[in-house]
């Protein structure tokens, strides 16, 4: 379905270069089919020319979601300075709470990598008691791997 949908937003895309919300589907179609490098690389493309193209009434609202899709699909590619300063921004905009939590399972992901456990452990307590922790739960192996067996870690996944 997400290779379907990636095809058919590609040539929209190509007509239509300037509809960021095109850019946007573009780029999650991307993410969601996991093909690698290459898809990674692709949705960050679609996520920067959404950003770009994004127009003054919806800055407010998308440009933070934006800015976190951009940072996941950084942390994901193993750019994590990038992807830190790209989530840092979109928290400083923010005001949903979905996108709030969404920034702080990513920056977890990036500071659990970077081998900064108190920073990726204070993300992690915001996600406390959210649906976001069975991501963690999920992604302990590899974003999380260098912090799974702390107490603090533990304690947190337990409940899920």
């Amino acid at each position: 379905m997400w290779e379907q949908a990636s095809q058919y937003l590609e040539r929209y895309v190509e007509a239509a270069p300037d509809d960021w919300e095109a850019q946007f589907s573009l780029g999650v179609a991307q993410a969601n089919k996991r093909g690698g490098e290459e898809s990674d690389r692709a949705a960050l493309r679609a996520y920067d020319n959404a950003i770009v193209f994004v127009d003054e009434e919806n800055q407010r609202q998308w440009l933070p979601r934006l800015y976190a899709y951009r940072g996941g699909m950084l942390k994901r590619l193993g750019r994590l300075a990038e992807a830190e300063s790209s989530l840092l921004l979109a928290g400083q905009i923010a005001s949903d709470r979905d996108d709030l939590l969404d920034i702080a399972y990513n920056l977890a992901g990036i500071y659990a990598q970077m081998g900064e456990a108190d920073r990726a452990i204070e993300q992690l307590r915001i996600l406390s008691g959210t649906p976001w922790m069975s991501s963690v739960h999920a992604h302990a192996d590899d974003y999380f791997a260098r912090i799974k067996s702390r107490p603090e870690f533990l304690e947190l996944v337990r409940n899920i």
